[in-house]
């Protein structure tokens, strides 16, 4: 087992601190050198893992260490979840839903240059304009085609192609991460229930991810 140096504070009682810890609440503490010389009172202790419980109710707390065969070993308490450790699962599942969210939305979008994703609006509109009237104004589409040496009214076409297939992929990631919102708003403040719940299952197919 791997030895370390555990302290308390004995201003506030915490326990376990750093040195470094200990430094920063108290910048007036003078530590003679070197280290080892000046602490030979604080024991090593002998680390250990905590012990075996069910993470979806309970979590292992880290209490001063017992005394053991041959020095002390590090030991644990299991205590009941609190309410800030389910805040804390219910934010991590967020985070984590939401970044698997923007990371499929950027898999769609990536392979465009964001200068040409700021015109998407524009195109689309003036797409689907001239589509419903071939004597609508449409300059971006006018240059485009254009530059393109293609019919106006083709390259609106593809346009409004191409955005009809996004609106469908856009919708179908949407509607997956509010579903999985869903989950975790229906789950409350039911630790257990939030533990089975996975962000990363059950979105839409293989063609839009990496």
């Amino acid at each position: 087992m791997t030895a370390q140096l555990f302290f308390i504070d004995t201003a506030s009682g915490e326990y376990p601190v750093t040195l470094a810890q200990i430094r920063a609440a108290h910048p007036l503490t003078v530590f003679p050198e070197p280290f080892n010389e000046a602490f030979e009172a604080f024991a090593p202790v002998a680390a250990v893992a905590p012990p075996e419980h069910n993470p979806a109710t309970h979590k292992a707390v880290e209490i001063q260490p017992v005394e053991a065969s041959g020095g002390w070993e590090q030991a644990w308490m299991v205590v009941p979840l609190a309410a800030d450790d389910i805040a804390q699962v219910r934010a991590g599942l967020l985070a984590a839903l939401n970044a698997e969210y923007e990371r499929r939305m950027h898999v769609i979008a990536g392979g465009y240059p964001l200068s040409e994703r700021e015109s998407w609006h524009v195109q689309t509109s003036e797409a689907r304009a001239l589509i419903a009237d071939v004597h609508a104004l449409t300059p971006w589409i006018n240059g485009a085609a254009a530059a393109r040496q293609i019919d106006r009214l083709v390259l609106a076409q593809r346009i409004a192609a191409k955005d009809d297939q996004y609106r469908v992929i856009h919708g179908a990631l949407t509607g997956a991460c509010q579903r999985i919102e869903d989950q975790i708003d229906a789950a409350g403040e039911d630790a257990q229930a939030l533990q089975l719940i996975d962000v990363l299952a059950g979105w839409p197919g293989q063609e839009i991810q990496q």
